[in-house]
């Protein structure tokens, strides 16, 4: 007896082990249900098959930037086919359109789908896809002229296609993926889209793995659109990706390796997004959660230009019209501004009703507390005290958002627009301008007090130590993730601590610390790409770019981004004229006056130090960066207003001490008589 238990034990011990691969074998077909201009915002709980997905699926924003602001249904289905930012170049946004040649079936236009991916500079390859499937001897099937596109191979061609209300027969074939096009907001209603989407899950296998997705904008102003996924594997969580980093937001790129992963197929190092997965399960109001990071999305673009013209408007009639005791303590409060445009998103302002108002409001706030500790702390009394504390304070909200996440920087004044799709975690170029700023700042300021008493050596080590904590935050993959930030912030910070420490920066010098940048620099990235390519953040990518010969590509991407942002941005504009505004007050005998900021080299050792190694950053930074261009103003709405309260605080203490030393000699005159 005991002998048979055992001989039948192996025997079910061996069938479970055969049984596993048949088992995962036999997983039902990837399919992308594909839509255009529709948003979670469109589900009003009279569409049942979308009220479903949203109780029961998983759930999140599609990003589908595309090479223009306004994607068309086309350039989304372009994205899945390629892996990466396509268009078909067509301002019009025709519908996608299929040709027939006897028994083969091509895309309309493919052509000029692949020259215009070559002209837009992406690296984008139409037909990646397809041809991944071919090569691996996958079945494909397409219902409608978009779903074609997705996976038509490099040519055009599209191996099965079936008319849009043919998905019951596209499904006889067994394709391992299946995509579906039901059509648009531009063209049906969301009743009639709910209808055809309640029609194609229903005749869907229970085992398919579904991705519904909208791919495409509903008109030219860019909105963050509908994205679930449906099947056995789903965990009633939000969806994400290492590509965003952030809970519930996706990019169109991220279907391509989503994809690729469910079929088990491996991810060409190349491609730009990761695979779709669950994340933050703990989130209980998933629709609320969605609700907030929609509502931020849209209402920030609009209010980002009239803030920002009235700050600089405001720092201008104050430099102008204002003197005394009150031009360094709201000079201050100014400086605290691009902090507080961060810390405001500690509260809920896009739930108000006058969303440009309350944000507003919240940035008041935290300037003022900010101000508040800077002016009337300890640190006062040394000459870069309150600037110290103002840039201290600066460094440490920008370091605290990236260590935890980046919820502060996304949909902020100075921060990451999902709907622009440029990055989603880390430092883009307006935090990495502020945070640089305040480091070298802080580091001017902490080693102030040192140099003053004769302790270069302590100094140099404050600096290297404020140094190298900006470099690791800024540059380190999944924090800063600044590739083009340790370039700039090093020669910065090696500059201050050779002023600081009265060494003489020679040529030899140059060279050594260019060839420690590019040793640093070197090194995080390929520390990243070394990691798997589901992990890497886009240091690594742009390690396998440059690898493949995409240098170049770059290169030019970068000075066009450049050039535009020169042309077109009212902030590289109106911030040099404030500029123009500032040296012009302190060029007359007015409380901000030449001597006075010889009063302030003269009180603080470390003031133009810091100038010149703010000035090296800023330079390094505009040209290697994309819309680098942008860095020296973003970084001016910081240092141009704590420069001015460090020379009124200047030109205020010298008044103080000539009137001392005037009624010094009087008194000694009359004790002379």
């Amino acid at each position: 007896m005991k002998r048979s238990a055992a001989l039948a034990l192996l025997l079910a011990l061996a069938l479970t082990l055969l049984a596993g691969p048949a088992q995962a074998a036999a997983r039902g077909p990837v399919v992308l249900i594909g839509t255009g201009g529709l948003s979670w915002n469109d589900v009003t709980g009279q569409q049942p098959a979308l009220s479903r997905l949203q109780r029961e699926a998983d759930l999140g924003w599609l990003v589908v930037r595309s090479v223009e602001p306004s994607t068309c249904p086309i350039d989304g289905w372009l994205a899945v086919s390629a892996g990466a930012r396509a268009a078909a170049g067509d301002p019009q946004c025709a519908e996608p359109a299929l040709e027939q040649n006897g028994n083969t079936t091509t895309v309309a236009g493919w052509q000029q789908y692949v020259d215009q991916a070559k002209v837009d500079g992406y690296d984008a390859e139409p037909g990646r896809l397809g041809d991944l499937l071919a090569q691996a001897g996958l079945r494909s099937a397409a219902v409608g002229a978009g779903a074609a596109i997705a996976l038509a191979e490099s040519d055009g061609h599209v191996p099965q296609v079936w008319d849009s209300n043919q998905v019951r027969d596209a499904l006889h074939t067994d394709p391992d993926v299946l995509t579906v096009d039901i059509g648009t907001t531009a063209s049906q209603s969301v009743q009639d889209l709910d209808t055809r989407l309640r029609d194609t899950l229903a005749v869907l296998p229970t085992d398919a793995r579904v991705i519904v997705a909208s791919l495409s904008d509903s008109g030219t102003e860019p909105e963050l659109q509908l994205l679930a996924r449906s099947g056995p594997d789903v965990t009633g969580s939000l969806l994400g990706s290492t590509a965003t980093r952030q809970d519930g937001l996706a990019q169109s790129t991220d279907l391509f390796p989503t994809i690729l992963s469910a079929l088990d197929l491996p991810i060409p190092p190349t491609v730009v997004g990761a695979p779709l997965q669950p994340v933050a399960d703990e989130i209980q109001d998933r629709p609320g959660h969605l609700r907030d990071l929609e509502q931020a999305s849209a209402a920030i673009d609009a209010i980002v230009p009239p803030f920002f013209v009235a700050l600089i408007a405001l720092q201008a009639l104050l430099y102008l019209c204002c003197s005394g005791r009150w031009v360094p303590r709201l000079a201050t409060a100014f400086a605290c501004v691009p902090a507080a445009t961060f810390a405001a998103n500690l509260f809920p302002w896009w739930r108000a009703g006058h969303e440009g108002l309350a944000l507003t409001a919240a940035v008041l706030l935290c300037s003022t507390v900010m101000a508040a500790v800077a002016l009337l702390g300890p640190w006062r009394r040394a000459p870069l005290g309150a600037a110290g504390a103002v840039a201290a304070m600066t460094m440490a909200v920008l370091a605290a958002d990236v260590l935890s996440g980046s919820g502060l920087a996304l949909s902020a004044l100075m921060g990451l627009q999902p709907v622009v799709a440029g990055r989603f975690y880390g430092f883009g170029n307006a935090a990495f301008a502020v945070f640089a700023t305040a480091s070298l700042l802080t580091a001017a300021a902490v080693a102030e007090p040192l140099v003053r008493r004769g302790r270069t050596g302590p100094a140099l080590a404050a600096v290297a130590v404020v140094g190298a904590t900006a470099v690791i935050v800024d540059g380190t993959p999944g924090l800063g993730s600044d590739f083009g930030g340790p370039p700039a912030l090093i020669p910065g910070f090696a500059v201050l601590a050779f002023l600081v420490s009265g060494r003489t920066i020679t040529r030899g010098r140059v060279l050594a610390l260019g060839g420690l940048t590019l040793i640093v620099v070197t090194g995080i990235g390929l520390l990243d790409w070394l990691r798997p390519a589901e992990q890497q953040t886009h240091l690594g990518r742009f390690v396998q770019t440059l690898l493949d010969g995409g240098a170049l590509t770059v290169i030019e991407r970068k000075a066009a981004l450049n050039l535009h942002i020169l042309l077109t941005t009212y902030l590289v504009v109106l911030v040099p004229a404030l500029l123009v505004l500032t040296g012009y007050r302190l060029w007359r005998r007015l409380p901000l006056s030449p001597q006075s900021l010889q009063q302030a080299y003269r009180q603080s050792p470390t003031l133009r130090p810091f100038l010149v190694a703010f000035g090296v950053s800023m330079l390094i930074a505009a040209l290697l960066n994309d819309s680098g261009a942008s860095i020296p103003a973003d970084a001016s709405l910081l240092v141009v207003p704590l420069l001015v309260a460090v020379a009124a605080r200047a030109h205020r203490e010298g008044q103080r001490a000539r009137i001392g030393d005037a009624s010094g000699s009087r008194t000694m005159a009359r004790a002379d008589r």
